[in-house]
């Protein structure tokens, strides 16, 4: 049903609309929104019409909002005059600054229930959509015609019958996995005053849930019907397949929040407002996570543009429909693991020095910083200027000294002190270093030097670098040279124990193995300075008369005594050694026996499984308790920073597979049992092979 001419709805009865259905609105946060039949409906013809998706006093503020970025005398005025205006406006809308991050129609898109009907139809969860489109329109019934051009009036603005996936991707829709786009139409006017219905027709049987050349649709509009796929008569764009869609077509009868879920392959199109009157209308559109080819507009440089609070304020599944990558996603373990320090220290490395601290000292600190705010206004200010947490590793000498909470909450850290170094040029070449003391509580810091050092270090004038550097450091008090305070309630001083005994007190848990070195070292510097002076055999010489003139001793001479003289070598015997050289034996076992399994001695015989497990209980033990203790305290490191930022943190996860044994014949025929049962799948059975030193790793094999 085509009209072009003013009030074209009159003569229609009630089946001739489609009607919206009224969603529930207190269903069980585990209830699906949509129905099964409206999920079937959405499949196969393409669309749904519904009331109440979102609650009506937002539909109605965002009605509001939408009317005053376009008023309705400003844009019929202007439309009037310039055939070419056409009322648009993209997400976000920021025109009321910092009120901005309040706006309803920037909080429609990422609202709950519009999130939970595009998953349920697209069959994902909601933190798989990614909004890729969002915008306003007001749509202006511009009379065309009349008695100056001898024509009768008829009104601008019907479209022909179209897709819009022309408009989103090169690629056509899925067909057996179903679309990977929900559009939504939402209507902030009522057809009784502004007309302009979109009219919706079902697609044919089977059109949108399989492949065939005779239902393949060109992403193009339809001017004339002789374009497309309409060379035969049985294409979707042939002349009679047409007009049966135009017969068939049915308006949406549209109130204030009124809203079509439609595929972009739905076919439908937009008809002429009431002449001189606005429609206004709201477009968004939700992708799958994985449909990178589906794009309408960059959202992420706009979206750059409100006030930080708005982002701030969403959910980790509001923000992920946004682009936001969610947590875990490779995009916030790569950026951040590569420099967790922000002096290019990678996550690996940083967590093996602060183990080998915690292993040496018997706990180690980290402390989540977080760069002081540099007046950011926006989210792209504050990216380009490159604003992150970083870590600071804190050496367990340098910890002063701190506080606990000891009534409301015993063990809560309410103050550590910290010493640090602030380091300042010394010439055209030089540094000088200078101590200070950081004095972190809940929420707040302060920094205190030395007042000699703080003479030396500043002119106090202008509080700049004084370039003098002659004043040595004394025992004067400290002087507070600097306050400030931090997003976070607790102190950000994350502790890693190896042997904890108390709140920030620990006994190295290698601490029995260093006094075994220790005792090696003894016993074996005795040994080598015993077989050094035991090395050259002493000579003995009976009965000789030591006022004779001097002796030359050498293998090419032969000496001549006495009767009854003795001219011998004395050496001490093997023997003499023996203890000593057990002692060291058993020294060596020993701290084999307490060392962690790494340092034992790896044995590549058959054994029994069994056998194995037990002889690693008491070995593995402290490092699986190490390892653990690791992963939490990184896992809390991430918590930390991010709440700085607002989002949600990545999971930490260490493996505490400690056996670094070569798999032995029972160990592969096992595994190979449970590869051919499909229990792993060939990826993880590499993996294993590759741990277990039967495979070279990928690296090596490329390499030979």
């Amino acid at each position: 049903m085509r009209s072009r001419y003013p009030d074209p709805y009159k003569s229609l009865r009630e089946e001739d609309w489609w009607w919206p259905e009224q969603l529930p609105d207190d269903q069980e946060p585990d209830e699906p929104l949509l129905s099964s039949d409206q999920r079937r409906r959405f499949l196969e013809d393409g669309f749904i019409v519904v009331d109440g998706l979102w609650p009506t006093e937002m539909i109605e503020k965002a009605a509001a909002e939408t009317r005053e970025l376009f008023p309705e005398q400003k844009v019929i005025a202007r439309s009037l005059s310039d055939e070419r205006y056409n009322p648009f406006s993209s997400m976000p809308w920021v025109h009321r600054q910092e009120e901005s991050a309040d706006l309803a129609i920037n909080h429609m898109s990422v609202h709950q229930r519009p999130l939970k009907a595009a998953s349920e139809l697209l069959g994902v969860n909601a933190g798989e959509l990614r909004l890729y489109q969002d915008h306003l329109i007001a749509k202006f019934g511009r009379p065309v015609g009349g008695e100056e051009s001898g024509t009768p009036i008829t009104v601008a603005g019907d479209q022909d019958i179209h897709v819009d996936y022309g408009n989103n991707t090169l690629l056509v829709p899925p067909r057996q996995s179903g679309p990977e786009v929900v559009a939504c139409l939402c209507y902030y006017s009522d057809i009784e005053e502004a007309g302009g219905a979109t009219h919706f027709v079902k697609a044919k049987a089977g059109e949108l849930t399989r492949y065939s050349p005779e239902s393949f649709n060109p992403p193009n509009f339809v001017f004339g019907t002789k374009n497309g796929s309409a060379s035969t008569i049985d294409g979707p764009r042939s002349e009679v397949l047409t007009e049966e869609r135009y017969q068939e077509e049915k308006p949406i009868r549209y109130r204030t929040g009124t809203c079509v879920l439609y595929r972009l392959d739905a076919w439908h199109r937009g008809t002429p407002v009431t002449i001189n009157r606005v429609r206004y209308t709201h477009h968004r559109g939700w992708r799958k996570r994985a449909a990178d080819w589906v794009s309408w507009q960059g959202l992420a440089p706009r979206m750059a543009l409100l006030p930080n609070r708005y982002l701030e304020e969403l959910s980790v599944e509001q923000r992920a429909v946004l682009g936001f990558p969610e947590p875990g996603d490779p995009y916030w373990t790569e950026t951040f693991k590569m420099d967790v320090d922000g002096c290019g220290s990678d996550l690996d490395e940083y967590a093996r020095r602060i183990l080998m601290c915690s292993l040496t000292y018997g706990q180690s600190h980290i402390l989540v910083d977080y760069p002081a705010p540099s007046g950011a206004v926006s989210l792209a200010e504050e990216r380009a200027q490159d604003r992150r947490p970083y870590w600071i590793e804190v050496d367990p000498n340098n910890l002063y000294g701190w506080r606990l909470d000891r009534e409301s909450n015993y063990g809560n850290l309410v103050q550590v002190r910290l010493a640090e170094k602030a380091v300042l040029p010394d010439g055209d070449f030089g540094e000088k270093v200078f101590e200070q003391i950081r004095v972190i509580e809940p929420g707040k810091y302060r920094v205190f030097r030395k007042t000699d050092q703080i003479d030396e270090m500043y002119d106090l004038a202008d509080n700049s670098y004084a370039g003098e550097f002659d004043a040595q450091t004394t025992g004067e008090e400290y002087k507070e040279v600097e306050s400030g305070e931090f997003s976070l309630g607790e102190i950000p001083l994350v502790t890693v124990y190896s042997g904890k005994t108390e709140n920030l007190v620990s006994k190295p848990p290698l601490l029995d193995i260093a006094y075994l070195n220790i005792a090696h070292f003894q016993r074996q510097a005795d040994l080598i300075h015993s077989l050094h002076v035991a090395s050259q055999p002493m000579l003995v010489m009976e009965g000789y008369d030591d006022q004779t003139k001097d002796l030359a001793i050498s293998v090419n001479y032969a000496m001549a005594t006495q009767p009854g003289n003795k001219v011998y070598y004395v050496e001490p015997a093997s023997s003499a050694f023996d203890a000593q050289s057990a002692e060291i034996k058993e020294l060596q076992m020993q701290m084999a026996t307490l060392g962690i399994s790494t340092l034992s001695q790896q044995k590549f015989v058959a054994e029994s499984a069994d056998a194995r497990r037990l002889d690693r209980v008491d070995t593995n033990s402290m490092l699986a308790m190490v390892s653990m203790e690791l992963e939490q305290k990184l896992q809390k490191c991430f918590n930390l920073s991010a709440e700085y930022v607002g989002i949600e943190p990545p999971e930490v996860k260490i493996s505490r597979d400690f056996d670094i044994e070569r798999l032995i014949g029972q160990d592969i025929t096992a595994l190979t049992s449970l590869f051919d049962q499909q229990v792993i799948d060939r990826e993880e059975f590499r993996d294993i092979l590759v741990q277990g030193e039967v495979l070279p790793s990928a690296n090596e094999a490329k390499t030979e």
